[in-house]
């Protein structure tokens, strides 16, 4: 009984978040890495809003998180090379860089109209992207500048002051994404992050 109990209540509250999010509001939920705030990529003054908390540079771009390929495939252009390190990493810790497409709003977009982004192994927050219907931006839960928090003790308080609704549950690791860029034929580490360097390249390699 008590487990039933519990599992409602997840639900309950994963549901309220998507309510929320599809609503226009920002949320903070957990990651398969650190957490994320987010809100819908379908509504523009949403993003304003998340920059605006989060303090974050208007020109700098923002991820995104999809429930599946077909999903991703809307929004970017997956080449040889991608489709063989999503196939391999997905779901999982490693955002890819790729040419966006027209759905993209201009304002997450890199500088050579690129869009990262990536598929969560995480129950929670692929259930809220299910909800909402449409991928949820998903840049940590901090102020920029701020190191990404994996337990919700870490989040500054006074972001969690900012936005609608907090899912505070589990993340499920203390890394954030590897990023990774393949363009034009070359290879481009952002950042290095869950996923190290070699397992990355020895998948192109094959």
């Amino acid at each position: 009984m008590f487990w039933r109990k519990l599992l409602k209540r997840k639900m309950d509250e994963i549901h309220k978040a998507a309510e929320i999010i599809k609503g226009g509001g920002v949320v903070i939920f957990p990651t398969d890495t650190v957490f994320g705030i987010g809100c819908r990529i379908g509504n523009q003054k949403a993003i304003e809003r998340l920059y605006n908390i989060k303090k974050r540079d208007k020109g700098k771009p923002t991820l995104i998180m999809i429930e599946n390929m077909k999903q991703g495939e809307k929004y970017a252009q997956f080449d040889k090379n991608s489709l063989i390190l999503a196939k391999s990493f997905w779901p999982g810790p490693l955002t890819l860089v790729l040419k966006s497409k027209a759905a993209v709003p201009n304002t997450i977009k890199g500088i050579r109209n690129t869009l990262g982004l990536r598929q969560p192994n995480h129950k929670i927050v692929q259930k809220l992207i299910s909800l909402v219907g449409e991928p949820i931006l998903a840049p940590s839960a901090n102020f920029s500048g701020q190191v990404a928090p994996s337990k919700f003790s870490e989040i500054d308080k006074n972001l969690i002051k900012l936005v609608d609704y907090v899912l505070n549950f589990e993340c499920g690791g203390d890394k954030p994404s590897t990023i990774f860029q393949n363009l034009d034929g070359t290879n481009n580490f952002i950042r290095i992050g869950a996923v190290s360097k070699n397992r990355v390249l020895n998948k192109l390699s094959i």
